[in-house]
């Protein structure tokens, strides 16, 4: 009689352990349920624009003379300003200035308005150097081919 006893009560016992378990396991669920829903408001309600700074940034620099050299039949054109030029073939190689600005991560520009404040036209005494053909790096030294003018821009 006593071993139904101790076999009842270990049957009792494991199910108490078992329904423990169980009820663990749906609170873990509803807890990882609970915190996904809840990081995801919080990314929801960064997205509101009303907490974020709205700044109109305005920039002016003045572009100094050009510097025009004359090299053989033409002339270069440069600016202390230029960050790089315009290089097409037959075309002529202009200066271009860059500039640069850094905006805080996840800005978003609206628009971009350039407004420049006058216009002044220099009278050169030859046309501007054109843009050549792009060259190759070999080990063999090819003689300079002249630039070549694009007839639909000179």
């Amino acid at each position: 009689m006593e071993m139904n006893i101790v076999k009842k009560k270990f049957i009792f016992v494991t199910d108490i352990i078992f329904y423990r378990c169980h009820i663990m396991n749906k609170i873990y669920i509803v807890l990882i349920v609970g915190v996904i829903i809840l990081s995801g408001i919080g990314t929801v309600a960064l997205t509101d624009n009303s907490i974020y700074n709205v700044e109109n940034l305005k920039e002016s620099f003045v572009i100094s003379e050009p510097i025009i050299k004359d090299v053989d039949q033409y002339v270069t054109v440069n600016l202390e300003e230029a960050t790089s030029s315009l290089l097409h073939v037959g075309k002529p190689v202009l200066p271009v200035v860059t500039k640069v600005f850094t905006l805080p991560f996840g800005s978003k520009i609206s628009h971009v308005d350039v407004i420049f404040s006058e216009e002044n036209e220099i009278m050169l005494p030859k046309e501007v150097l054109p843009g050549s053909e792009p060259v190759s790096v070999s080990v063999e030294l090819k003689s300079e081919k002249k630039p070549v003018k694009d007839p639909t821009v000179y």
